[in-house]
């Protein structure tokens, strides 16, 4: 399915916030396949903040921020409605015969950065849509009238991996990780383009604080403002 929704994907307007597919070939009886994908010279943004934060003295510049920012929504807009215009300059039209794609497992690690010329700063590039949720070659359609939608995609009975869970937001988190009433579930939610949305600001997160908002530890939701936090994350703690 990933190599089906990159090639869609790229003929997109807006394909240029999103990894390229060059080529991949399919190993049917070893049920695996293969993807040459474009070189992201940067790496991913995870390991990209850990690089500047050592070279700069833990201090990230703020266009970098912004500009990451600026490349995941757009890459946002088209997994939901398919391109970034409308004919009428809008961003509220939906292309024709598109259903959203949910990506269910956005995080820095999935933001491939590139260097691009005339340009500082890398472009960020959205990838590892493996987990999506998508019509296309598959039986999870993201839909509101879907009676599956959430509680049977979260909790990984569908065959497919529901991505890593601390960056999740709680509509799509598998029942065994929410810590109770520690962890209340708003009801109602389902798993749709509101979920990108989720894990667009859990990638800056990441990025400006070297860790994830949930703890591993399943304690509490917690944020880097809490004493809590950073006595599990010391290394996030400004000297």
């Amino acid at each position: 399915m990933e190599c089906v929704l990159l090639k869609r994907l790229d003929t997109s307007d807006g394909a240029e916030y999103l990894i390229k597919m060059r080529a991949f070939r399919n190993f049917a009886d070893r049920h695996m396949y293969r993807m040459l994908l474009d070189i992201c010279d940067e790496d991913n943004a995870k390991e990209m903040a850990k690089r500047l934060l050592i070279g700069n003295g833990r201090v990230l510049p703020e266009p970098l921020f912004w500009r990451i920012l600026e490349h995941l929504v757009q890459a946002a807009i088209v997994m939901e409605q398919g391109t970034l215009t409308s004919e009428q300059g809008t961003l509220t039209s939906v292309q024709d015969g598109w259903q959203q794609i949910v990506h269910r497992d956005l995080k820095a690690d999935s933001a491939f950065m590139t260097s691009t010329p005339r340009c500082y700063y890398p472009r960020a590039l959205v990838s590892d849509f493996g987990m999506c949720l998508s019509e296309f070659e598959s039986a999870i359609v993201p839909s509101a009238d879907d009676l599956w939608d959430p509680k049977v995609y979260r909790n990984n009975v569908t065959g497919a991996n529901t991505g890593a869970w601390t960056c999740q937001p709680y509509e799509a988190t598998p029942d065994e990780d929410i810590n109770g009433e520690n962890e209340p579930r708003p009801e109602g939610l389902l798993i749709l383009s509101p979920a990108n949305v989720w894990c667009i600001g859990i990638t800056i997160f990441q990025i400006m604080n070297g860790g994830e908002p949930r703890l591993q530890t399943k304690t509490h939701y917690t944020s880097a403002s809490d004493d809590h936090w950073y006595s599990w994350n010391p290394e996030t703690a400004v000297p």
